[in-house]
């Protein structure tokens, strides 16, 4: 198991510290999903180890993921993938965002205070979740793709199938879960 730690901040004030245990593949979700995928920034990392510290909404959360070196090796593969594809795709990705966004908009513009609430999100995003289905073993070009458009709900349930059945391709896994 690992454990999660996580304090909160908003001004002055410190929120009390929430504590937690959770299974390797759930940790990794909210890891990559909760934290990074939202902006967060990784502060430090050891083998059992990774120091997140993410400010959503006025407040910044700093969490804490803790666990053995094998638990926590999908963790740590994950934010490595994310840091490489952050700093050689990460330009490339926020500009699709930003187009996807304005697309979205009917070709009206964007509110450029949307863009600065949602900058570090839509720049975090694609990276992160990309990372977390390398991690766990999704690197096919056309599965990668597919899978990125997971609703969240979803995929904890198609990485565990995947886990379990490496030889079944990754569309069919996707029908069973759509189902």
């Amino acid at each position: 198991m690992i454990t999660i730690s996580s304090v909160r901040f908003k001004g002055r004030e410190q929120f009390p510290p929430i504590v937690y245990e959770q299974a390797p593949l759930e940790a990794l979700i909210r890891l990559m999903v909760y934290e990074l995928a939202l902006g967060g920034e990784v502060v430090s990392t050891t083998p059992r180890q990774i120091n997140v510290r993410t400010n959503v909404l006025g407040c910044i959360d700093v969490t804490d993921f803790e666990g053995g070196e094998e638990e926590m090796r999908p963790l740590l593969l994950a934010v490595y993938y994310y840091l490489s594809i952050s700093k050689t795709h990460g330009l490339e990705m926020l500009e699709t965002s930003f187009r996807q966004l304005e697309r979205s908009t009917g070709g009206k513009g964007v509110n450029t205070l949307l863009l600065a609430n949602l900058g570090p999100i839509l720049s975090s995003m694609a990276p992160a979740y990309a990372a977390m289905f390398l991690a766990v073993g999704i690197t096919d070009k056309a599965d990668l793709k597919a899978a990125m458009k997971l609703a969240d709900r979803d995929i904890q349930p198609v990485i565990e199938l995947r886990q379990e059945n490496p030889g079944v391709p990754l569309a069919e896994i996707l029908q069973l879960v759509r189902q």
